[in-house]
């Protein structure tokens, strides 16, 4: 299998997508992209916003990866 094809296609998630997968809530969610530490939305109309569901992900593993840094269990 190629690189390419191995590559998964991104997604749209909508806000309540986004709570379950994170295991935030609304309010976490926004304060923490209000501070830079969480992906910003993306606008797809003028009430709409969802956001890449590679860019959640990718969030999520750096998590796992800098507390598992923290206890001094670093995984590849």
């Amino acid at each position: 299998m190629s690189e390419v094809a191995a590559i998964k296609p991104d997604r749209f998630l909508r806000l309540s997508d986004v709570c379950e997968r994170s295991g935030l809530k609304k309010t976490q969610l926004y304060d923490l992209m209000n501070a830079g530490q969480f992906p910003r939305s993306i606008r797809l109309g003028m009430r709409t916003t969802a956001w890449s569901e590679r860019a959640i992900e990718t969030w999520m593993q750096e998590r796992v990866q800098a507390s598992l840094a923290s206890r001094g269990r670093v995984h590849g």
